[in-house]
């Protein structure tokens, strides 16, 4: 496969037509530095990020007689159709015909990745602060309308319009597994050709229906886009980069899924919240993650660390280094899953406790639980709930998903939601684990009685939703204002990020 760079087919393009380049570029300042660096002159540009001296989108046609135009759309399918809708209005030259547009679909990625290697270089002569860089991520999001939100769907668009679509990286267990079809399923791919790795002892295995293959066998394949799964892999990375095959790493898929896009107000409205949990925090480690998971959904060019660098190796939900532990420990672990916490729970108080309540709402994860917890026998102190915990009480549907399930309207799906101030009205409780899905907020103000009254120690999801990171621990403190604050990332993307609170 002989890789082509983007500005060597528009090139091609404009010995034959006036090119326009028209969109999102990601660039913002850095756009004439590119554009130089791949030794092109256009001559006019339309970009939204960008704060320089380029004309607007009406001055090229302005003079002139405008038959061979060519619009080059910079973006995903939607922001193609914004700018077509945009034009036709206007009554203005040619839009790019599809079979030349899908050989520049990757112009954002190419874009993009070109302004973090120029970012990296001025990341590091940068002397700012944590909280400074904090501030100019919100600012950016306000400035550029919260434009890396729109990233997130580029590269799901990518993954969808590629002919061949492979993911990277050993599928080590079944959860791994698991997600990825389901990604392939929820997002209707049935592209997928290989998986690519470079451990010799999965080659002639199969995962999600198709073979594991060494990565120059990618070099085979066109309209090619990558997953990266192995986020740590530089390797991988580097070949890909080589070999000029487009790529995004499976954080970039999984961002800001669960919200839709925030608007510069927004931001502008939660800026001084933003700002106001970073001093609350009562140790370095978990102000750096603050700042770095922010950044990286927000401001990704001003973030110092990838996930993986911020991973703790400490038991999730139950470290001994954050929250003390006694022999009468009244737990309740909402989103129990398959009952993987609980058993961490177990091991790290020696089985020495008074009661467990375990609340877990998908039926399958359920049945599993309760076969993991009863190998031997019933614990008569563990007990076991097919229910959700939420901010009322009521029947509702939810949607199964492998790692968790989440409500949802389309579904024939039902099952209990319960409020834990009235579920467990008559019960002590020492500690509070919650991991549901992005419900966390809501199920906080179910229990917030339990919270004001009992102060029991925290641990809880904060990654579903961009804001629950800020706006969980502003809510616990205005229920108590005796919490104190940690944050822990326990994983290799956005993926789990957790809160402990405790007085």
């Amino acid at each position: 496969m002989e890789a082509k760079n983007i500005w060597e087919t528009i090139k091609e393009l404009k010995s034959n037509h006036e090119i326009i380049l028209y969109g999102y570029s990601f660039l913002g300042k850095n756009i004439e530095q590119v554009l130089e660096k791949n030794s092109f002159s256009i001559g006019h540009i339309w970009d939204k990020s960008a704060k320089t001296n380029i004309p607007s989108i009406s001055e090229p046609f302005e003079n002139g007689n405008h038959e061979d135009l060519v619009i080059v759309c910079i973006g995903n399918s939607f922001i193609r159709e914004q700018v077509k809708g945009s034009l036709l209005q206007r009554g203005y030259g040619n839009i790019l015909p599809e079979n030349v547009y899908k050989k520049l679909v990757n112009a954002s990625l190419d874009l993009y990745e070109q302004k973090n290697k120029f970012s990296t270089a001025e990341k590091s002569l940068s002397t700012q602060t944590d909280f400074e860089r904090l501030q100019e991520a919100i600012d950016y999001a306000v400035e550029t309308n919260y434009l890396v939100w729109e990233r997130e769907y580029f590269f799901r668009e990518k993954s969808r319009v590629a002919k061949n679509l492979v993911f990277s990286g050993y599928m080590e267990d079944d959860i791994a597994e698991d997600f990825f079809k389901n990604y392939c399923q929820n997002n209707g791919l049935n592209n997928l050709t290989a998986i690519c790795s470079f451990n010799p002892d999965c080659y002639g295995k199969k995962a999600l229906g198709v073979e594991y293959v060494e990565p120059q066998k990618l070099l085979e394949l066109d309209d090619l886009f990558v997953v990266v799964n192995d986020t740590e892999n530089h390797k991988i990375k580097d070949f890909l980069n080589n070999n000029q095959i487009s790529w995004c790493d499976i954080t970039d898929l999984e961002l800001n899924v669960f919200d839709s896009k925030f608007s510069s107000e927004w931001f502008s409205e939660e800026k001084e919240n933003i700002l106001k949990v970073y001093d609350w925090f009562e140790d370095a480690e978990s102000r750096e993650i603050y700042v770095e998971t922010i950044c990286n959904r927000i401001a990704p060019h001003l973030s110092r660390k990838d996930y993986f660098e911020l991973k703790s190796s400490e038991i999730q939900y139950f470290d001994s280094n954050i929250l003390t532990f006694n022999n009468h420990e009244n737990l309740v672990d909402a989103g129990a899953y398959t009952g993987d916490s609980i058993m961490s729970f177990l091991e790290t108080v020696n089985s020495l406790f008074d009661n467990i309540f375990a609340f877990e709402m998908d039926e399958n994860n359920f049945f599993e639980m309760k076969k993991n917890l009863e190998k031997d026998k019933i614990d008569p102190r563990i007990h076991l709930y097919r229910k959700g915990v939420y901010s009322k009480n009521e029947k509702t549907p939810y949607i199964s998903n492998a790692g968790g399930s989440v409500m949802g309207t389309d579904s024939n799906q039902y099952v209990e939601m319960v409020m834990l101030d009235e579920f467990l009205k008559n019960h002590n409780i020492s500690m509070i684990k919650m991991d549901i899905e992005g419900a966390e907020l809501d199920a906080l103000t179910g229990s917030k009685n339990i919270i004001k009254e009992q102060k029991p120690k925290i641990a809880m999801s904060v990654y579903h939703h961009l804001y629950d990171i800020w706006k969980i621990p502003l809510y616990l403190r205005s229920l108590n204002p005796e919490y104190r604050f940690k944050l822990r990332h326990y994983t290799n993307t956005v993926w789990d990020t957790d809160l402990y609170a405790y007085v």
